[in-house]
This record gives C-alpha cells, sequence and structure tokens, in this order.
C-alpha cells in the first residue's frame, strides 16, 4: 500500500512538473495531465511487479512525456525532447546521489538491500520531499526566464541530460553490485566523455548564439539611430526655414524709416533665433555605425558639459565590422570622457591618408595623464577605462593597424591608423 502511495505522489509530481514549465498551453490540458498521470501510474505498478531494465523504463517515461508536452504546449521538438527526459534524469541523479551517500556516511560496509528494507518508509519520504524541492527550484528557474536556443541546442541538452541520466544509474551500479561493475564503469566512464563533449559543443553554440544576437540588435540600433537623426535634420531644417523666413520678414522691418528697434516685433525674431540649437543637428556620415556612437556620446559629453567637435571627411567605408567599430569609438570617446580636463573639449578627427584610415580623439587633460611609453596613468583610481584600451589595442591588432597615444601639454592624443584594403585577413 506505501508503495502505491509513493508512486502515486511521484507521477503526480512529474506531470505538474511538466505541466509548470511553460505559460501557455492547449486546449484541454488538464484532461490529457490527468491521462498521462493516469498512464503512469499504471505503468510504473505493474512494471514494480516484474523485473525491468532502467534504460527501458527510462525510455518509455520519457516517450509518455514528450507526447504529452507536444499534445498540450507550443514547445519544437527539441525543447520537448529536454524537458520530457528531465524529471526522470532529476530523480535519478538524486537517488544515486542520495543511496551512495547513505551507504558511504551512515552505513559503511553495509549492504544497501539491507538497509532498505529496515528504513524504506522514512528513506522513501525524504527521498520523496527532495523531489519536491528540487522539481520546485527547477520549474521555477525555467519557467522565469523562458531559455530561448536554436532548436539543435535543444537536441545537444536533450542528449547532456539523458546523459546525466546513464552517469548516475552506472555509479549507482558500480557501487552496488560488484560483481559487474567493470562493464558499468566503462560506460560511466563513455557517457562522462561525451558529457564533458556535449557541453563544449553547447557552450560554442550558445556563444556564437549571443554573438548574433548582439549583432543584430546593434544593426536595430544603429537602424534606429538613422531614423531618429533623419527626422532631427528634417525638424532642423524646417526650423532653418521658418528663420529664414523671419530673417527676411525681420530686414524688411529695418529698412522701413523710423523703425523702432526696441518693438516687440524685432525682439521676438531676435529671441527665435537665438533659441536654435546648433547641436541638436545630429551627427551625418556615410557610415551608420559611426553615426551611432558619435550621437550617443555627444549626448552623454554635452550633459557633462563638454564640447564636442568633429571633423570627419571619410569618402570610403572603414574596413571593420559594426560591433567592432562601435566598440573601438564607444572605448575611445570613453576614455577622453574619463580622462576630461578643465577645458572640458573633445575633438574627433576622422579622414583618409593615403591608403589608411585615420581615427583621432583629442581631449584635454589637467596634468600627467600618459607616461612616456603611450601608457594611461591610473589617477582617478577608475580600473574600467584599462579596459577599455585594451579591447582598443586588440581590436586595432585584429584590423592589422595600429594605435599611439600621446600628451602635448594639457591635450592628450589617441590615435589609430587602419588599413583601408578590402582584403584584410583578419587575425
Amino acid at each position: 500500500m506505501f508503495d502505491l502511495l509513493i508512486n502515486v505522489f511521484e507521477q503526480a509530481l512529474i506531470v505538474f512538473f511538466l505541466y509548470s514549465l511553460t505559460h501557455e498551453h492547449r486546449k484541454n490540458t488538464l484532461v490529457f495531465a490527468f491521462l498521462h498521470f493516469l498512464f503512469s501510474f499504471t505503468l510504473i505498478t505493474c512494471i514494480n511487479q516484474i523485473s525491468i531494465s532502467e534504460s527501458l523504463l527510462f525510455v518509455l517515461f520519457a516517450l509518455i512525456s514528450f507526447f504529452y508536452l507536444k499534445i498540450t504546449t507550443y514547445l519544437s521538438t527539441g525543447n520537448a525532447l529536454m524537458f520530457a527526459v528531465l524529471p526522470i534524469s532529476i530523480i535519478t541523479v538524486i537517488n544515486a546521489v542520495s543511496d551512495i551517500s547513505v551507504m558511504f556516511f551512515l552505513f559503511p560496509g553495509k549492504s544497501f538491500y539491507e538497509i532498505l528494507t529496515r528504513y524504506q518508509i522514512p528513506f522513501d519520504l525524504t527521498m520523496q520531499l527532495t523531489h519536491a524541492v528540487a522539481f520546485y527550484f527547477i520549474a521555477r528557474v525555467l519557467r522565469s526566464h523562458e531559455i530561448q536556443m536554436p532548436e539543435k541546442d535543444w537536441y545537444i541538452a536533450f542528449a547532456l541530460v539523458g546523459l546525466s541520466d546513464v552517469m548516475a544509474v552506472c555509479f549507482q551500479t558500480v557501487y552496488f553490485e560488484y560483481a559487474s561493475y567493470q562493464f558499468y564503469l566503462l560506460i560511466g566512464v563513455y557517457s562522462v566523455g561525451l558529457f564533458i563533449i556535449f557541453i563544449l559543443v553547447l557552450f560554442n553554440s550558445l556563444y556564437s548564439h549571443i554573438v548574433e544576437e548582439s549583432k543584430q540588435k546593434l544593426e536595430i540600433n544603429i537602424l534606429q539611430s538613422q531614423i531618429e537623426s533623419n527626422e532631427k535634420v528634417l525638424r532642423t531644417r524646417e526650423e532653418l526655414n521658418r528663420i529664414r523666413h523671419d530673417m527676411k520678414h525681420f530686414i524688411l522691418l529695418l529698412k522701413k524709416e523710423n523703425i523702432n528697434i526696441q518693438s516687440d516685433e524685432i525682439n521676438e525674431t531676435i529671441r527665435q533665433y537665438e533659441s536654435v540649437d546648433p547641436s541638436s543637428v545630429p551627427i551625418q556620415t556615410r557610415i551608420p555605425a559611426i553615426n551611432y556612437v558619435l550621437n550617443i556620446k555627444r549626448e552623454e559629453a554635452l550633459l557633462k558639459n563638454i564640447s564636442f567637435i568633429c571633423s570627419i571627411n571619410l569618402t570610403r567605408d572603414i574596413q571593420m565590422e559594426d560591433s567592432d567599430l562601435y566598440l573601438l569609438l564607444s572605448n575611445l570617446i570613453d576614455n577622453a570622457i574619463i580622462h576630461i580636463g578643465i577645458k572640458k573639449i573633445i575633438r574627433i578627427n576622422m579622414r583618409e591618408v593615403k591608403d589608411m584610415t585615420m581615427i583621432q580623439i583629442i581631449n584635454s587633460v589637467d596634468g600627467p595623464t600618459v607616461d612616456v611609453n603611450g601608457n594611461f596613468l591610473n589617477k582617478k583610481q577608475n580600473e574600467s577605462h584599462g579596459y577599455g584600451l585594451m579591447t582598443v589595442r586588440l581590436l586595432v591588432q585584429k584590423y592589422h593597424g595600429y594605435f599611439m597615444a600621446e600628451q602635448d601639454g594639457v591635450d592628450i592624443s589617441c590615435t589609430i591608423m587602419l588599413p583601408r584594403s578590402e582584403n584584410i585577413i583578419l587575425s
């Protein structure tokens, strides 16, 4: 009777765990959840009466959970496979760790089956409570983060979870079944090797996915920046046209005889003219990534009352990826803002010099900031600019250019020269 209650609790726990993994469900999900519970409970009760392989048991329950998830959720095939094997693997791993730990620490040298016969009820109750706690926290993490991965990564994750189940069974068998330990130990070792390989493949795939996603976000931001810049240019042109019209009217007023210079009409025209902010016109070049960075950094500088002067004359694209160009300019300008002097002036120069593209950032400073080797002194106790300049040097090296920093009195200049050849082989 006690075994039946344990089976009821465990199968209900698995069904509830699978139900909790996703936010969206199809129609009649509760009906299928009950059918899943009823079928699984009946199956495990019948299996307990006969001897069956752990591997077959794992496959049977994984298939039941997989079909349940495909019927009741909108998960992809790979995602459903991974979630289907997850509860069985969690139970197997927890049981293996608990069984071996109990044998090693509490009952060294005694038979596990003898111990289980004497302490089955408290041991099973403890295990089911542990399963419930583990299921709760794992379901909470998976549900809250809503992990998004390419389909092939879900298949890799499915293989990893399945291998963890195999390893747990093998190591548990090695510990308890001394007669056949060599075979299970060999399978366990192979499983560990495959597990490590799949982990490396998954990490590489996730890294590639993250890099691609970052590039897409940057492209979207650049596009959005272009749209905003074009809108600002249109507004500025409208403002200039309006001022042009007002100035014609203003000149006509001045030509009149006996005009009162202090009249309200003239003062209002002058006030509108003085209210025009020339910095509101966005920086525009032929390269969208440069426009995006410079407009953002100019706003940051203006908020700190730093003059931001740009002189850009580029007739060709810079042979860099947008993400790298963004990192390069962002770190250079951030470094200039960090080391800004009392004059608060930053100058950006970009132009073509023979077969090279020159990027130069000049900013005012107070006192010595660069040593004789071109390294920045950390006088402001801020380590972030050190990592930023390291990133700049690595990027310049990647595109076979060179970087030079020097101080001339109260000005620091960071100069980068990049080849303009379209046949650059990235290192």
